[in-house]
């Protein structure tokens, strides 16, 4: 579904943004408050994948940080690429990664949580998808979905 959804996105600034944050949400199984938090300075860029910091959690409301590795590959899947191509054609250099973008495409400084849903659900149904059982949410059930066919264990 993911693959169908990102191939079906246009080529502008807001699908730019919105490539980033579904492939980084699904493929660091974040929830949409995890998403929305992830600030520039909470990403660090390696040559093999970025580490991206989570900085408070539902699972850690202490705020104690936990470590979520982001993966680099070759093609239109890649996170890092679509993170790094994101904050590139937006001009984000420190704060929010995710941010909305107006109808005039100003870029706001944050990006409000339930948008995320809204964004994921949205794409789908311009991919084809049946969105009915949908949420942001199903970007971290599918990532676990997709591990445990593939054979992984959690952790």
């Amino acid at each position: 579904m993911l693959a169908r959804i990102i191939a079906a996105l246009p080529n502008d600034l807001t699908a730019t943004r919105d490539r980033a944050l579904l492939l980084v949400g699904f493929f660091c199984a974040l929830r949409r408050s995890e998403l929305v938090a992830l600030a520039v300075e909470d990403l660090d860029r390696r040559p093999d994948g970025w580490i991206i910091t989570i900085q408070r959690s539902k699972t850690d409301p202490y705020g104690r940080g936990q470590y979520v590795p982001l993966p680099a590959f070759r093609g239109p899947l890649c996170p890092t690429a679509a993170v790094a191509d994101w904050l590139e054609i937006a001009a984000i250099a420190e704060g929010p990664v995710f941010r909305a973008v107006g109808p005039d495409y100003k870029i706001a400084s944050t990006l409000p949580a339930p948008q995320v849903g809204l964004i994921l659900r949205t794409r789908a149904t311009k991919a084809g998808l049946d969105v009915q059982r949908l949420s942001a949410h199903s970007l971290r059930s599918g990532f676990a979905v997709s591990a445990t066919r593939a054979g992984i264990a959690a952790a």
